[in-house]
């Protein structure tokens, strides 16, 4: 045998890839700011941290409804710029191909699909 084909083979084979080691101890997980969040939120972390923890998020009471469907059902009233439904917006956001149904769409949905079947 040639001499590089000795040296080629005189070494094992050795994965580019290198997995953690699982056994390994593991540092705690300490929050800190992102390297690219604002200068205000960076300078105050904690203080940004206790703001986010106690957010309404966290808490389904602290949430307030706001204006749509749901507080036109309830007898909220709507401001003069919000819509409670969508056909309140003109015919080009409401009108269009993706929302019309054709009638054999309808059959289909109102028989539950069996009308499907015989075509």
């Amino acid at each position: 045998m040639l001499r590089p084909t000795l040296v080629r083979l005189a070494h094992t084979y050795k994965p580019m890839m290198r997995f953690p080691d699982r056994k390994a101890p593991k540092e705690p997980h300490v929050p800190r700011p992102h390297p690219g969040a604002p200068q205000e939120i960076a300078e105050n972390f904690d203080h940004y941290k206790k703001l986010h923890d106690s957010g309404p998020h966290f808490d389904p009471e602290k949430l307030v409804k706001y204006g749509g469907a749901e507080s036109t059902t309830q007898g909220a009233p709507v401001a003069a710029e919000e819509t409670s439904t969508i056909f309140d917006l003109p015919s080009r956001f409401w009108d269009t191909p993706a929302l019309r149904w054709s009638p054999a769409e309808m059959e289909a949905i109102n028989s539950g699909g069996s009308s499907m079947l015989d075509a």
